[in-house]
């Protein structure tokens, strides 16, 4: 015997405490609330579903949008909108939502470590202007990387940038060695 009013959700189906349904908004604050017909498990099941869809567009939306207004006015003499960015250098929204779900799977193209093992996750994945001397086109300039190997390389040269790299290659060698092996390397 139920102490409380129940409901049955319309999703799965269970049969809960009434107060598992969230309330729908009335605009008569006098009027008896109704309640949705979803049981909160499934409420916040749908809603993380539909905010994860999301996240890699809006991701991309973002980095463009940040970029357009950084960048635009220094390789066009005038600031672009975000589509105008997009059309002008190449980012293209469908293509940049490719190549972070791509990204997502595999490693940092600088420190090879894999995105699904940094804290954040998604939140790790940022673009890199490739050589900040040239304009900033999609394809040719750019590369989704980790937030940490994009500070480290800000506006860093190509070269300079690349004479990092060799060495935090080597790093990794050795750390994969036994302490009797790293004195003979490099």
């Amino acid at each position: 015997m139920n102490l409380y009013p129940t409901a049955t959700c319309n999703k799965c189906l269970g049969t809960y405490d009434r107060e598992a349904f969230f309330r729908i908004d009335s605009a008569n604050a006098f009027a008896e609330r109704q309640r949705r017909a979803k049981c909160i498990g499934c409420e916040l099941t749908d809603r993380t579903a539909a905010k994860e869809e999301g996240r890699i567009l809006v991701k991309a939306q973002t980095a463009r949008m940040r970029h357009a207004g950084r960048l635009s006015r220094k390789h066009t003499g005038t600031i672009l909108t975000g589509d105008e960015f997009g059309d002008t250098f190449g980012w293209q929204l469908d293509r940049m939502v490719h190549d972070i779900e791509e990204a997502e799977q595999g490693n940092c193209p600088y420190c090879e470590r894999p995105f699904a093992s940094m804290p954040g996750e998604l939140t790790a994945i940022t673009i890199d202007i490739v050589d900040p001397g040239r304009k900033p086109y999609y394809r040719t300039n750019t590369r989704w990387c980790c937030s940490t190997c994009n500070s480290e390389k800000s506006h860093t040269s190509p070269e300079l940038w690349e004479r990092k790299l060799l060495s935090w290659k080597q790093w990794n060698v050795r750390q994969t060695l036994g302490p009797e092996d790293r004195g003979y390397l490099f």
